[in-house]
């Protein structure tokens, strides 16, 4: 057993090796950041200097999460679910610093498998902090709690999308992917199986379900037009491709059809209306100034409209639809329902959705007009 000064010695220790890491920044990823990674990642120095900047970018965003934490008023961390989300970021920051430099390439498969465990660790920590914070909000300022959670929520995604990305990047799950981006990744299909999986929860909760129309227009740039004028030409309900992270889209679908469905099933609109979803991929060109025939860039755009006639939004309730642990969801007595906790209920959804368009410099807007229905239009950069 260790002496109480050898104790204080490895607290202290372990002290200044947070604070120093919660000092540092981490760089903003874009998508381009994320595939430049990807280049020549065989090359076994590659995989090296990324495994270690991402273990570094870890410590940091953990690092900032733990001081946050502490930052709290002390009563708050003495709530248990908060308590327990400290531990877990002071359990997975003892996880990562453990690992050490790495400097050669027998020490990656380890790096991974701790990569695993710091995924695990993380996997159920936003409903543990949603249940902290909703218990603490009748004694603390809801701006604070809703600002904390943002910037928390903020970096545990781009913690995930971090471990994810190197994991992938070693171990593609499939042979369209460079890390966590999927070069080729299907749109349409993503929103059918969100439909599909909102649809089976709504069938087990509501005894019904929605009907759900997707119509596409793929313009692709006629880089062979003779005459290079701007025209594009449309493939109309083509299955659009588009390079990005299938985690944010999938997550933001599933929870916007979510909101989409119940807005139907509970104001009894018609089975036959459709909750209508329009994709658009088109292309943002820019060309050389002394040169108009000539195009220097040319960056894909994805549109997504998700429209519904279920009601819209009151408007008392709309200023709040991005604060985190505001719902509209009623409790209900059996908290083991899974049909109840899956259609709604932590106030989570639209807030988290936001933030993981945002933080690749997409945009997320809603419109609602209250006794109609509410559109919510998605813009992502590939």
């Amino acid at each position: 057993q260790l002496s109480f000064e050898q104790e204080f010695n490895i607290r202290h220790s372990l002290e200044n090796i947070i604070n120093n890491y919660s000092g540092k920044n981490v760089k903003q990823l874009s998508l381009n950041d994320l595939l430049e990674y990807g280049n020549n990642i065989d090359i076994n120095e590659l995989k090296i200097k990324y495994a270690n900047i991402t273990l570094n970018n870890l410590l940091i965003l953990n690092a900032k999460r733990i001081n946050r934490l502490r930052e709290l008023p002390y009563f708050i961390l003495l709530n248990p679910y908060i308590s327990l989300s400290y531990n877990l970021y002071l359990k997975s920051f003892e996880l990562l610093i453990k690992i050490g430099e790495i400097t050669n390439i027998n020490q990656i498969d380890e790096f991974l498998e701790k990569l695993n465990v710091f995924l695990t660790y993380h996997s159920n920590n936003i409903p543990t902090l949603s249940q902290g914070f909703k218990e603490i909000l009748s004694y603390y300022p809801k701006d604070k709690a809703s600002n904390f959670l943002d910037l928390h929520l903020r970096d545990r995604i781009l913690m995930k999308l971090i471990a994810l990305n190197y994991s992938y990047l070693i171990n593609p799950p499939n042979s369209s992917n460079i890390g966590i981006i999927d070069l080729k990744l299907n749109i349409n299909k993503i929103i059918q199986r969100c439909e599909e999986f909102v649809n089976d929860i709504c069938q087990i909760k509501y005894f019904t379900g929605c009907k759900v129309e997707i119509i596409s227009n793929n313009d692709e740039l006629d880089t062979d037009n003779s005459d290079n004028s701007d025209n594009a030409i449309a493939n109309t309900n083509n299955d659009i491709l588009f390079p990005f992270v299938y985690s944010n889209l999938e997550y933001c679908f599933t929870e916007i059809l979510k909101n989409s469905f119940r807005a139907h099933i509970e104001n009894k609109v018609d089975s036959d209306i459709p909750i209508q979803i329009t994709i658009i991929k088109n292309y943002e060109i820019t060309k050389d100034e002394n040169d108009p025939t000539k195009i220097t860039s040319k960056i894909p755009i994805l549109e997504v409209r998700i429209r519904d006639v279920g009601g819209g939004i009151q408007p008392d309730i709309e200023k709040h639809i991005y604060d985190f642990n505001f719902t509209t969801f009623k409790d209900y007595d059996n908290e083991n329902d899974f049909s109840e906790r899956a259609v709604a209920g932590m106030g989570y959804g639209l807030g988290l959705s936001r933030n993981y368009i945002e933080m690749f410099g997409g945009s997320f807007k809603l419109q609602t007009y209250w006794g109609w229905g509410t559109d919510v239009y998605i813009t992502v950069k590939g």
